[in-house]
């Protein structure tokens, strides 16, 4: 697993990444969840889907009082399909944003707000890309 930390400072938003995550990883993920206010119930849904030890998934789990987004992101079976599982998480994060702060879902502001977010994080993930995937 490769965990990251990225502070996104125009919206003094955190986010706690976790990469290539398999089923051994279910605990830690657990208690992550616990401690940034997901309910138990939420937290046990989320992670059955890391005790199936699917590839190509995701849990994003955002506290709007705590500006705090916990991304997980299972081992991916090539880097299609980690690209196709890191843009839908974080859309889900760019969504908890916006419904934070109240924005304008069509505005500029909120397109560079995906952009910094997958920005920040590629520069913590970029190492799981393989060049020879086509």
């Amino acid at each position: 697993m490769i965990k990251a930390k990225v502070y996104i400072k125009e919206y003094d938003w955190t986010i706690y990444a976790h990469f290539a995550v398999d089923k051994t990883n279910t605990d830690e993920i657990f208690n992550k969840l616990i401690q940034f206010g997901s309910s138990y119930y939420q937290a046990i849904d989320a992670c059955a889907i890391l005790e199936d030890n699917k590839p190509n998934c995701g849990i994003t789990y955002s506290n709007h009082i705590l500006k705090t987004t916990i991304l997980v992101i299972t081992k991916t079976t090539s880097t299609k399909e980690f690209v196709n599982t890191f843009v839908h998480e974080v859309s889900h994060i760019q969504n908890h944003i916006i419904k934070t702060y109240h924005l304008d879902n069509n505005s500029e502001q909120v397109c560079y707000m995906i952009g910094t977010i997958a920005e920040q994080l590629y520069t913590k993930c970029s190492r799981l890309f393989c060049n020879n995937d086509y």
